[in-house]
């Protein structure tokens, strides 16, 4: 992933967008990670761009973008909330502050919260939308790169997501972070059904879309001449979800 990239997701879907924040904020997230490296290796900063990524995705403003590529600065490097607050202003400072706040539900025991309490917590302690959405795409890249982790805290961080991170994508009504969520770790805690199910979905996903809108076409053909009128739409459905 390169900031050119990025950048190009961004200007395809509004010509508005401060591009100049965007880089200013990755050139001080790299400075200030420079040296940290993920456990694959990797230099940490491809984490924040990947995350800021997922967000251009789902057409998200350059204010949550520059916020995703610093969400890990005041946690993990000598920058204080202060410094972000000087260079980027209050509101950008204020959605790296509630990311930063989220983190500490890691704390809670699993004993005293049950996942649905997290849920609520997560959901009632955050005033800006907008922390809810870079939380969740940092754990969507998380997901994606888990392979470098132990067995067991796979299937721990796989829980999280599947109790507490995909209900609240479902709740926000983000079906592709939902979706992909579910999917991948439901790959982590049961690899032999996942893998099943997988070899048995023959068709891509794309060759399985068309097949709906050609079923679509024809049932909309059928109830035009029973002259009934309607709206009609469809998709194919995920491995989580077929499971």
């Amino acid at each position: 992933m390169q900031l050119s990239d990025l950048i190009k997701n961004l200007k395809s879907y509004e010509k508005k967008q401060d591009i100049a924040l965007v880089k200013r904020a990755y050139a001080f997230a790299e400075k200030a990670h420079q040296g940290q490296t993920r456990v694959s290796g990797e230099p940490y900063i491809e984490h924040p761009l990947n995350v800021a990524y997922i967000l251009s995705d789902l057409k998200l403003d350059d204010v949550t973008i520059t916020a995703a590529l610093l969400h890990d600065v005041v946690e993990d490097t000598e920058y204080s909330l202060k410094d972000i607050t000087n260079e980027f202003g209050k509101e950008i400072a204020n959605l790296v502050d509630g990311m930063t706040k989220i983190k500490t539900l890691k704390s809670l025991s699993r004993e005293d919260y049950h996942a649905e309490t997290i849920r609520k917590v997560i959901l009632a302690s955050v005033k800006d939308i907008r922390i809810i959405l870079i939380k969740l795409a940092d754990r969507l890249h998380n997901m994606r790169t888990i392979q470098v982790f132990r067995e067991e805290k796979r299937q721990r961080i796989a829980r999280d997501v599947l109790e507490i991170y995909a209900p609240i994508a479902h709740k926000l009504g983000i079906g592709s972070i939902k979706w992909e969520l579910e999917d991948l770790a439901f790959e982590q805690l049961h690899p032999d059904i996942y893998a099943e199910i997988k070899n048995k979905i023959q068709q891509s996903q794309k060759e399985r879309e068309k097949d709906i809108l050609k079923l679509i076409s024809i049932l909309e053909e059928q109830l035009k001449g029973a002259k009934i009128h309607c709206e009609m739409s469809g998709r194919s459905k995920h491995i989580y979800s077929i499971y």
